[in-house]
């Protein structure tokens, strides 16, 4: 499957010809990538397993110094937290169609609060593509310019995407617990299971319709 026809069926509640230039800046189309904000620094892998793998290591890590440090993870860097133990999407996060309806979710309710504020007041698309690539506080504008002057030059390009891969089984997501004295709550959240989002069919396509331009990123390689 290409990166538009993946966009146009998943991409549910906001424009999909934004969403394919704002996955194409951030990404570059890999969907086994994660990046770590707080260092500009983002990896591609051949595989889910391995972007999964490494991108709960780096969480790990970081959080050692921020415990509410998140990762961006997937197609379109979608923000989340790999080491919550809730009922929300984690490890399922990376899997392409999910990941763009997630994200499509996410921009559209930014998109109505830039309506609602004076955040960039003009284009609630591009206040909402610079709002989730930084925050109200900090909006990346430098990003939004970037995806809306391709998109709106309709020059993204539109590569082919890895064959789907099933979610690893949880016993290959958990982060050990090492230390003896674990308490029952560490222990019940590295066995937290994993959550898949309802209606995803055999493709990972949802059952129902609702100046900085990065070097191409080649797998396993870190990129500024």
């Amino acid at each position: 499957m290409d990166l538009l026809t993946l966009v146009s069926v998943c991409s549910i509640a906001f424009e999909p010809a934004v969403m394919h230039s704002l996955i194409w800046h951030e990404s570059r189309g890999e969907p086994w990538s994660y990046r770590l904000a707080a260092e500009g620094l983002s990896y591609a892998f051949p595989s889910m397993t391995e972007a999964i793998g490494a991108a709960r290591q780096a969480q790990f890590e970081i959080q050692a110094d921020d415990r509410f440090a998140t990762i961006r993870v997937g197609l379109t860097g979608l923000e989340v937290d790999l080491e919550a133990a809730t009922a929300q999407p984690n490890e399922a996060m990376f899997e392409p169609c999910a990941n763009v309806t997630i994200a499509s979710t996410r921009l559209a309710r930014l998109a109505e609060r830039c309506l609602e504020s004076d955040v960039l007041a003009g284009s609630p698309a591009f206040c909402a593509v610079a709002v989730y690539r930084g925050s109200r506080e900090e909006p990346d504008i430098a990003f939004a310019d970037a995806v809306m002057l391709d998109y709106a030059l309709e020059r993204v390009p539109n590569p082919s995407l890895p064959p789907r891969e099933p979610i690893p089984p949880t016993a290959e997501l958990v982060r050990p617990i090492s230390s003896e004295s674990a308490s029952v709550d560490e222990v019940d959240a590295a066995r937290a299971p994993i959550f898949v989002p309802l209606g995803l069919g055999e493709i990972g396509s949802p059952s129902t319709s609702a100046d900085t331009l990065f070097v191409p990123l080649t797998r396993g390689q870190a990129r500024d």
